[in-house]
């Protein structure tokens, strides 16, 4: 739904207002790097356009996406996120974007005992382009950090962890970061070197099997021999620690 006066409403299955989709490198791998924002969630979502190319929005989103170590989810309030878009359409700099996300995270431990705790997460992302080595390259990156949203986003921990001996919920840090250069080698051929990096900061009372960090790496050729058509080759490598170091 949109206006005259730039507003737009979108309600549905989407992907979560974190995600920045004009900074997400391209890989055939379609999940993308370790630390990209991975959700497709029911959410509704408020957009306006201002001058100079700024963009804002303002979503409520499923509070069921959520997982914890030890306890239960008891879902209450919806998430709540909002971002700020910045197309400046440069030779070097083609847009920024800063995003925040608040979230309330309530588990029911094993004893019955409920506790509830804020999760939230700030990122930034934009898009450069590359022009002394082609008009068409670019490199794409984002960071963000905050507690307890981890599989909001790939290769990440669960949102927090119960302590049985204290009855209190716990939200697990993290810091995360994922980007890609993208390299036209003509019309048809083009590669993309991506790395995606995702950090916990688990509380100390969780398991040695817990995730601690993940590290993802992405390298591929494809090629376009019909507009309408493409196919590639990529090579994978990903790499997960545990708390204990295995």
């Amino acid at each position: 739904v949109s206006g005259e006066w730039g507003l737009g409403i979108l309600g549905g299955q989407a992907y979560a207002t974190m995600n920045d989709l004009r900074a997400a490198p391209e890989t055939l791998d379609f999940a993308g790097p370790a630390g990209i924002w991975q959700t497709r969630q029911p959410l509704l979502r408020l957009t306006k356009s201002l001058a100079d190319g700024m963009i804002t929005e303002v979503s409520i989103e499923t509070p069921e996406n959520v997982s914890y170590t030890n306890a239960e989810k008891r879902t209450r309030w919806p998430d709540l996120a909002a971002a700020g878009t910045w197309l400046i359409g440069g030779e070097y700099l083609k847009h920024l974007r800063l995003a925040g996300l608040a979230r309330d995270l309530r588990a029911e431990g094993a004893n019955g005992s409920t506790d509830s705790a804020l999760g939230w997460a700030v990122t930034g992302s934009a898009k450069l382009g590359l022009p002394f080595l082609d008009a068409r390259d670019s490199f794409k990156f984002a960071l963000h950090y905050g507690d307890g949203y981890g599989t909001q986003i790939k290769g990440g921990p669960k949102e927090a962890a119960f302590d049985a001996g204290n009855l209190d919920l716990e939200t697990i840090g993290i810091f995360g970061t994922y980007g890609g250069i993208q390299h036209f080698w003509s019309d048809r051929f083009r590669s993309n070197l991506v790395y995606g990096h995702v950090n916990a900061d688990n509380p100390g009372f969780v398991k040695g099997n817990t995730l601690d960090n993940t590290q993802y790496v992405a390298t591929d050729l494809i090629w376009n021999p019909y507009k309408t058509v493409t196919l590639g080759a990529e090579y994978l490598w990903g790499r997960r620690e545990n708390k204990d170091g295995e």
